[in-house]
This record gives C-alpha cells, sequence and structure tokens, in this order.
C-alpha cells in the first residue's frame, strides 16, 4: 500500500471528517488548559477567603473584647484580682473563638484540595496531545484534499494547508514536561497552578 492508495482511502467523508475532528481537538486544547487553571485559581482563593474570613471574624470579636475591657477599667469599684480574672477570661474567651472559628471553616481541607489541583493539573499532558493530535489530523485531512483536488481548488486548498502547517510548526511547544498547552505560553498557566 502506498501513500497513494492511502489518499485515496481517505478521500471525501473521510477527509472532512479528520478535518473537523482535527480543528475540534486544535481548538479545544486551550480552552481545556484553560478549564483547569480556572479550577486551580477558585481553590485557591477559596483557601486564601476562608483565612480571611478567620481574620474579619477574630478582629470584630477582638473589638468587642476592647469595648468590655474599656469598661471594665472605667469602674473604679473592681478590685486588681476581679480585674485579672475578668482578663483571664477574655483571653480564654479569644482563644476559644479562634478555635471554633478554625473548627468550622476548615482551611486544612481547602489547602488540601488546592494542593491536589495543582498537582493534577500540573502532571497533566492532556492538553498537549489534545492540540497536537487535533494539529495533526487536521493536516492529514488538508493534505488528502490538496492531494485529490484539481486546478484552482487544489491550490486553494494548498494554501490554506501551507498556512495550517506553519503556524501548527509555530505554535508547536516539544517541551511536554511543561504546563500549558500548544501554541500560546504557559506562564500563566505556571503561575496558576503554583499559586502566585
Amino acid at each position: 500500500m502506498n501513500g497513494k492508495d492511502l489518499f485515496a482511502k481517505l478521500e471525501g467523508t473521510p477527509a472532512q471528517i479528520l478535518i473537523v475532528i482535527g480543528l475540534a481537538l486544535a481548538l479545544f486544547a486551550p480552552v481545556w488548559a484553560r478549564i483547569d487553571g480556572a479550577r486551580v485559581s477558585k481553590a485557591k482563593t477559596q483557601f486564601d477567603q476562608a483565612g480571611q474570613i478567620i481574620d474579619l471574624e477574630m478582629e470584630q470579636f477582638k473589638k468587642d473584647q476592647e469595648a468590655e475591657r474599656r469598661k471594665m477599667n472605667d469602674n473604679v469599684a473592681l478590685t486588681f484580682e476581679e480585674r485579672s480574672k475578668k482578663e483571664e477570661e477574655l483571653r480564654q474567651a479569644a482563644e476559644a473563638k479562634q478555635a471554633e472559628l478554625e473548627k468550622s471553616i476548615d482551611t486544612t481541607r481547602l489547602k488540601r484540595a488546592w494542593l491536589d489541583l495543582q498537582t493534577e493539573v500540573a502532571g497533566s499532558r492532556a492538553t498537549l496531545w489534545m492540540g497536537w493530535s487535533g494539529r495533526l489530523l487536521l493536516l492529514l485531512g488538508l493534505l488528502t484534499l490538496a492531494i485529490q483536488s484539481k486546478g484552482l481548488k487544489q491550490k486553494v486548498v494548498l494554501i490554506v494547508l501551507l498556512a495550517v502547517m506553519f503556524s501548527s510548526l509555530a505554535g508547536l511547544n516539544f517541551d511536554f514536561g511543561s504546563v500549558g498547552h500548544l501554541g500560546e505560553s504557559s506562564a500563566e498557566m505556571g503561575r496558576a497552578v503554583r499559586g502566585r
């Protein structure tokens, strides 16, 4: 079986199917990488906001305690022992509130979810393979159309084929250890995965 037989078998509907599948994969690969990046960003935001909520709640609780301290200091009838006892109660109440907030807002679980997503996305090469496979199928389909076409149609298909081929080669990222997708810089995706 030579090259002509292969292209003869791919002529018509199979070539068009290759082009459609190739385009779909090549276009969906960058979208998939952005979806992964958005998932990581969401998990990081949830973790960050949990810590901020705890800080805000504690800040409000400490303001309330300061108001109690002012009332206690204004009360001249309290003895030194009573003031010390009241101060100890305020300190213990603050510790209890901090423990209650940390228990109700599980920051450890949120951080674990964020780190798990980072690991999952950083180790994923599906978008690279998806983009590469899509471009390969697209080129094969266009090459089949160019070989089987005649006259003006062949010239138009050949120009489209060359444009797709050169854009594929220019955007092909051979570093399969990197995070991101074919044809685009992975710096933004890398920052999202690293959590910066």
